[in-house]
């Protein structure tokens, strides 16, 4: 049993953070890179990050069972603004790079709401967002969390999560209903589509193309 709670991040960054769930004797803890409820975030210190992993080892907590949470301030279901809804794209990105700085392998995100908006295109809005700004390089990978319902919230339903996990890509992964094709025998249209999406980076360096966001 791994047990575990929210904990601090504060001058010293993970490392307050890691000597807090010590103190609470817990195998794990989850934290914010910043105050929940605004856009502040200071540069993450790799020394402060050294000092915890080797109190994290001594102390025997994984950093690999360790999670990140969003702040609040994201809301990837609500398009009405495109500006707002881009910068929530922008700043889940930069939280993403964040745990990578830190080595964390778990970002916990709250879907968003659609406010006033139908909950169908709200749903899609958030899977258009999670392909945009994921990279195929990534290591942290985006957690869901199931929402009570309040408001407008998107993901308090399992229909709902479901369907935003069916329709995120693997990027640079062959895919067939939902499952990795990895045997190169299976690649064959006589046993399905096959779905392969690829970073826009990936597709540069690959081919030379400069994909501009257009659908064809």
């Amino acid at each position: 049993m791994i047990i575990g709670s929210h904990v601090h991040f504060k001058d010293k960054q993970i490392l307050d953070s890691v000597k807090e769930a010590i103190l609470y004797k817990a195998d794990t803890f989850m934290f914010y890179t910043g105050a929940p409820q605004n856009t502040f975030r200071s540069a993450i210190k790799l020394e402060y990050l050294f000092e915890a992993k080797e109190l994290m080892i001594k102390n025997n907590i994984d950093i690999n069972n360790v999670i990140c949470h969003a702040p609040y301030i994201i809301n990837l279901a609500n398009n009405l603004d495109e500006h707002k809804y881009e910068f929530s794209k922008e700043f889940l990105r930069k939280e993403l790079d964040r745990c990578e700085e830190l080595e964390v392998k778990y970002l916990v995100l709250h879907p968003g709401s659609s406010v006033k908006i139908e909950r169908n295109v709200a749903i899609d809005n958030i899977v258009r967002a999670i392909n945009d700004i994921t990279k195929e390089e990534d290591k942290c990978i985006i957690l869901l969390e199931t929402m009570a319902g309040k408001g407008t919230e998107i993901g308090c339903n399992l229909d709902e999560i479901a369907y935003i996990v069916k329709n995120v890509k693997i990027p640079g992964v062959a895919t067939r209903g939902l499952q990795p094709v990895n045997d190169i025998d299976k690649i064959d249209a006589r046993y399905g589509r096959i779905n392969f999406y690829i970073s826009p980076k990936k597709l540069y360096e690959m081919t030379g193309y400069i994909w501009k966001g257009e659908k064809k």
